[in-house]
């Protein structure tokens, strides 16, 4: 748990909550512009809330005059990213308790007063 809190830490998160404040969704930003995580809970998924946390990060990372952002994201996520103008830049392939998958390294270049879609 200690390295979640951790890696959370490492990033100025956001957090989307319901009505009722429990969180739905978040998302990281690191210093030096990499979204370091998108999250957003199984039966919020479809809803709009991922594209709502992105779009945040993405104003936000505007907001500190970022050129460019980057991520990795899964194959489940890569089309959101898109949606927000990411490309892909590189496929890497990963493994993760043993378990190998792609992941997409991806840029998104950021125009001066970004606001989310």
């Amino acid at each position: 748990m200690q390295a979640f809190d951790n890696w959370l830490k490492g990033a100025t998160t956001f957090i989307a909550v319901d009505s009722e404040n429990a969180c739905v969704g978040f998302g990281g930003l690191e210093a030096h512009g990499r979204i370091s995580s998108l999250f957003v809970s199984p039966e919020w998924m479809r809803k709009g809330v991922g594209a709502g946390v992105l779009g945040h990060l993405l104003e936000e990372a505007g907001s500190r005059a970022f050129s460019v952002v980057t991520t990795e994201a899964s194959e489940f996520s890569r089309p959101l990213f898109e949606q927000h103008g990411f490309v892909v830049t590189e496929i890497e392939q990963t493994e993760f308790k043993g378990v190998k998958f792609a992941r997409y390294a991806m840029q998104a270049r950021l125009k001066h007063g970004f606001k989310s879609m």
